[in-house]
């Protein structure tokens, strides 16, 4: 999923994106265990952001869900993170999954 991608490639967080605490799946992106999350602008609470993951890909049957905390495409600051959607388009075609096929986390 992270192919190209640079090791350090910052994100930005948004109001309403989301970090997560990973008992499944393959973490893909997270944020540093510890330190200053602000790399610039605005933040508050981002220590809440240690160690969290940002991008999570699950196995499910023969399909691939990726899970995006933000939004990969934002505001196009940096081409990187695009990257990481092109990537999960590349794994090719979607089919169509029974929402009881999927974990428990992802089933809402």
């Amino acid at each position: 999923m992270a192919w190209g991608m640079r090791p350090d490639t910052p994100v930005w967080f948004g109001e309403g994106d989301q970090a997560y605490n990973v008992t499944g799946g393959e973490v893909v992106s997270s944020f540093p265990k510890s330190g200053e999350q602000l790399q610039s602008g605005w933040l508050i609470g981002g220590e809440h952001l240690n160690g969290k993951a940002s991008i999570v890909k699950h196995q499910v049957g023969e399909g691939l869900i990726v899970t995006f905390g933000s939004e990969p495409t934002f505001r196009t600051w940096s081409r990187d993170p695009s990257k990481l959607l092109f990537n999960a388009i590349y794994h090719g075609p979607s089919t169509t999954v029974d929402a009881a096929a999927l974990p428990g986390a992802l089933r809402g």
